[in-house]
C-alpha cells in the first residue's frame, strides 16, 4: 500500500526564513508522488506564507496554522479559528503586560495595532516571564515555546498537527501505520506520537528527538532527502 508523508516546513523543508526548497529536494518530493504516495505539509505558517513553497510542489494536502486549518485537494477538512471572546480576553492581558504579538489569519499576519480579522493563532515575542501565568489563566489554549521563551505560538487546545493528520488519513483512506512524519519542533511532538515512522532533523530539540524513530541531518545538509535515501523511499 502507498504511504502518506507529512513534512514540517521551517528548518525541515526550508531553512528559515526562506520559503523555497533546494531543487534536489523538490525532485525527491515529486518522485514520491509519482510513485503513488501522498505528501503534505504541517506547519504553523498560514496559507499566504506557503504560496512560494506550494508553487514548487503541488502538495496533496496542507495542515496550516498548527492544525487550525486543513485542506485536501482544495477541500476544507478543518477550519477552526480562535473563539473571538477568548481572543479578546488573552489579547487584553497581553496588551496590559506590553507583550508584543502577531495575530495569524488564513492570509495575513496582523500586529496589535491593526484591525483584527478572524484569527487562528497568536505569536508572542519575548514572553518567557509570562508563559506560566498565561498557561494557568488560559487552559483553553495550547502553547508552543521556541528559542527558550523568545517566541511562543498559541492556538486553541482543540487543534493540533496530529488531529489534522488523522483527518487527512481518513480522507485519503490510508492507515496511520503507513504514515511518515518529518519535523524539527515542539509542535511536532504529538505528530511524532501519532505516525508510525517519525524522523527528526538534526537541529530538533531533545524532546522531539526522544520521540523520533530516526534522526537525520539538518536542513542545511538536505536532511529530508538524506533520510528518504536511507529508507529507500
Amino acid at each position: 500500500m502507498h504511504k502518506i508523508f507529512v513534512f514540517d516546513v521551517g528548518n525541515t523543508l526550508v531553512e528559515k526564513p526562506s520559503n523555497r526548497m533546494v531543487s534536489s529536494l523538490v525532485d525527491d518530493l515529486s518522485a514520491l508522488q509519482e510513485r503513488g504516495n501522498i505528501i503534505g505539509i504541517a506547519t504553523m505558517r498560514n496559507l499566504a506564507m506557503l504560496d512560494e513553497l506550494i508553487a514548487q510542489v503541488n502538495f496533496d494536502y496542507i495542515i496550516a496554522l498548527n492544525g487550525a486549518y486543513v485542506e485536501c485537494k482544495k477541500i476544507i477538512l478543518i477550519d477552526t479559528p480562535i473563539d473571538s471572546k477568548e481572543l479578546t480576553q488573552i489579547t487584553n492581558v497581553l496588551d496590559s503586560n506590553k507583550i508584543k504579538y502577531n495575530l495569524y489569519t488564513k492570509s495575513n499576519i496582523l500586529n496589535s495595532s491593526e484591525q483584527r480579522e478572524i484569527v487562528y493563532g497568536i505569536e508572542l515575542k519575548d514572553c518567557s516571564e509570562v508563559i506560566d501565568s498565561l498557561r494557568k489563566h488560559f487552559p483553553s489554549f495550547t502553547f508552543h515555546i521556541w528559542e527558550k521563551g523568545k517566541t511562543c505560538d498559541i492556538h486553541s487546545i482543540n487543534v493540533s498537527k496530529s488531529k489534522g493528520m488523522k483527518k487527512v488519513c481518513r480522507y485519503f483512506e490510508i492507515p496511520l501505520q503507513n504514515s511518515i512524519a518529518f519535523g524539527d519542533g515542539f509542535n511536532d511532538i504529538e505528530l511524532f506520537k501519532l505516525c508510525r515512522v517519525s524522523i527528526a532533523m538534526a537541529t530538533a530539540p531533545d524532546e522531539l528527538k526522544q520521540r523520533a524513530t530516526f534522526l537525520t541531518k539538518s536542513v542545511k545538509d538536505n536532511g529530508v532527502s538524506w533520510a528518504l535515501k536511507h529508507f529507500r523511499l
